[in-house]
């Protein structure tokens, strides 16, 4: 429907203000020189104060506001009148109205840049989501109406669907300059020729260097789970499969990516588990050093986000659509200008928000660690769902139906917006090594099926990173120019305990992605005042690839050394006890007393800890001008030599947990040390 169509005779027209067409922000600053002062004086005179109903403040750039939610309380749509003026409270009576006689007083009602919440009852969470927008296609809009799709495909693999999903990646790679890959001649080592061969569909294997330069070609990224495709390649079958990989071999998702592919007019296609030789180490250490290469320079990465395995299939018909219900008409009496207003109860979560626990439920995708990778470091993915596609790339997030597109701004960013890329400043705003961080911080807790993978999974992102880090060295996860900073990652809470209780192979215990478990992680963030000293720290890699698969370190610090056994109790203080001394620490923290172990938080009410080492790294303080704490690596020692020791925790003394007697006391028993920290 064209913004200028009218609705049904029984729709509502809203007349909007004129001195709203300043521009989005409320300004005058685009009015004719001629009209500025009247319209300046009309502003003035009007002085609207906020609404005591819906507490709006009768900014246009605030109706729907983009920053935050806003609650409002006790709405009542029975005490607002046809002649209401405030325009927020016009358009609620009437979303209200239209729900039905249950809705009319609801007990809380939140105001967001899509639309409106709103929960019926107290002491309840089950917010409903209904999106008022108009449509997308509509001319000339204010900037500050929410937009949407009126018209929508039923099914991901319909012509509809496809034309979206190929407008979004044409406009990317058109207007977005930090989404164009390098131009470069890097074509991954093998691909998956999808031109057909035969009448059945069949598809080839074909060696990258004979590949024409400048060929596009797709990703797919999925969920492997506990199938074992029949085209998986093997150093024994790679030679039948550059000859031919027959169509009944491949599982559905496979087959639906190369049918989009062919859809597309793109040639090639790269899946792990055909381009990568199963089963060969060599193999597999070559190809897992190049994954930032593979996914960086795809035309598109196509993610079946909601498969469990690949013979899920990429597309899905979408359910029952919530049904499009007309408001009322949004006219500019001036123009004659007129825009149809529109609600439709939400069909989905945020498809960017990664993080999100129901995206993850309904994605299980979103919860794989190589899948993180594939993501964040693509230019350009396509995410099918069970109801639509979503578009991601550097600079913009979309789905079918519109309301990511609303949503997704400055203050509520996309997980793939946390990433650095050249040209295109942060939304962070925490520089490179809190950047890291933030991304760590999600990576870390997320499903692996070889824990081992835990930094080959990583190192794509790592690889990019380095471009905003490039004096830095990569060492296991953490980096050169704030090593002691990130040696003093915390362990949060162990979400998934391993059964094997082995430790990752070849990842030292100084690193974040040592141990079986998986564990939420953190960083300390403020200034430091470093007290300890990088004597040496090296790693080396497969290949020579820094990026690659670990295969020695070495880390050698000089700092203050403790040695003590420590008694704690949940919610209570933590003791330190040695041959010449006992001390009682009073901490803030209510866990462990600002002892956080590695192996996470103990369910016994006691826990002992024996023969503790505590290196002295840093000082932080809580606040500007404020008291300095003390933070120190928790070490075992190894007893293979003298200074050997392997990570087990961090220990934050705060400065009033001892009395000044102890303190002088508890500083006499430090002494310097050459520490070097090792494998578990």
């Amino acid at each position: 429907m064209d913004a200028s169509d009218s609705l049904d005779d029984n729709v509502i027209e809203i007349n909007l203000p004129e001195t709203w067409y300043a521009d989005s922000s409320n300004s005058l600053s685009l009015l004719p020189p001629s009209s500025r002062k009247s319209e300046i004086l009309a502003s003035i005179d009007n002085s609207p104060e906020v609404c005591q109903r819906c507490h709006w403040d009768q900014q246009p750039s605030s109706l729907f506001p983009a920053d935050r939610n806003k609650s409002i309380d006790g709405f009542d749509a029975q005490q607002v009148t046809r002649t209401e003026r405030c325009i927020r409270c016009r358009i609620l009576k009437l979303l209200l109205q239209a729900l039905g006689p249950d809705y009319q007083s609801p007990y809380m009602i939140e105001v967001q840049g899509t639309g409106f919440n709103i929960l019926l009852k107290d002491l309840s969470d089950d917010y409903e989501e209904f999106d008022i927008f108009v449509a997308d296609a509509s001319k000339g809009p204010p900037s500050w109406l929410p937009r949407g799709n009126t018209t929508r495909s039923f099914h991901s693999s319909s012509a509809e669907s496809f034309e979206w999903a190929r407008h979004e990646i044409d406009n990317c790679i058109d207007s977005h300059a930090c989404c164009r890959s390098l131009k470069n001649s890097f074509m991954p080592t093998r691909l998956i020729n999808v031109r057909p061969r035969n009448i059945a569909s069949d598809v080839f294997l074909q060696d990258g260097s004979s590949v024409p330069r400048g060929s596009r070609y797709c990703a797919l990224s999925y969920c492997w789970g506990d199938v074992k495709p029949d085209c998986l390649t093997t150093k024994a079958t790679l030679a039948q499969r550059q000859f031919n990989i027959p169509w009944s071999t491949l599982p559905q998702t496979f087959q639906d990516a190369v049918y989009w592919a062919r859809l597309a007019g793109v040639d090639y296609l790269w899946i792990d588990s055909v381009c990568i030789l199963q089963g060969d180490r060599d193999d597999w250490l070559r190809e897992s050093g190049k994954m930032f290469q593979v996914y960086q320079n795809s035309y598109v990465t196509i993610v079946a986000a909601f498969g469990k395995d690949p013979t899920s299939g990429l597309f899905s018909a979408y359910p029952d659509r919530p049904k499009l219900k007309p408001l009322a008409t949004l006219r500019r009496a001036s123009t004659g200008s007129s825009w149809p207003l529109y609600m439709r109860k939400a069909q989905h979560n945020h498809f960017y928000d990664w993080e999100n626990s129901e995206v993850r439920r309904a994605l299980p995708l979103l919860k794989r660690a190589w899948c993180y990778q594939e993501r964040l470091i693509s230019p350009r993915i396509l995410l099918y769902t069970p109801t639509e596609v979503a578009f991601q790339c550097f600079e913009i997030v979309s789905c079918e139906c519109g309301r990511d597109g609303v949503a997704c701004n400055a203050t509520n960013f996309a997980a793939k917006h946390k990433f650095p890329v050249p040209g295109k400043p942060l939304q962070t705003h925490g520089g490179p090594a809190m950047d890291w961080w933030i991304v760590i911080g999600t990576y870390a807790n997320m499903d692996l099926t070889v824990k081992s993978d835990r930094l080959p999974a990583v190192a794509g992102i790592a690889e990019h990173f380095q471009k905003s880090r490039p004096d830095e060295k990569y060492l296991a996860g953490l980096w050169s120019g704030h090593l002691l900073r990130d040696l003093l990652w915390e362990v949060l809470e162990v979400a998934a305990r391993s059964t094997t209780k082995t430790p990752t192979a070849d990842v030292p215990s100084w690193s974040w992605a040592s141990g079986s478990d998986t564990r939420d992680v953190q960083i300390y963030t403020g200034q430091l005042h470093h007290l300890a000293e990088v004597r040496e720290a090296e790693c080396r890699y497969a290949s020579d690839n820094q990026f690659g698969v670990l295969t020695a370190s070495k880390l050698v610090l000089r700092g203050r050394l403790w040695k003590f056994s420590a008694l704690c109790r949940k919610a209570g203080p933590l003791w330190m006890l040695s041959r010449r001394a006992v001390f009682k620490f009073e901490s803030s923290n209510e866990m462990r007393g600002g002892l956080h172990l590695d192996s996470g938080i103990a369910k016994r009410d006691w826990s002992v800890a024996r023969r503790l080492h505590l290196l002295e790294i840093a000082q932080r303080s809580r606040t500007e001008g404020g008291a300095l704490d003390t933070l120190y690596l928790v070490l075992k020692s190894t007893r293979t030599s003298g200074n050997s020791y392997v990570r087990v925790g961090v220990f934050e003394q705060e400065h009033d947990a001892l009395g000044k007697r102890d303190r002088d006391k508890w500083d006499k028993l430090g002494t310097w040390s050459i520490c070097e920290i090792e494998y578990l």
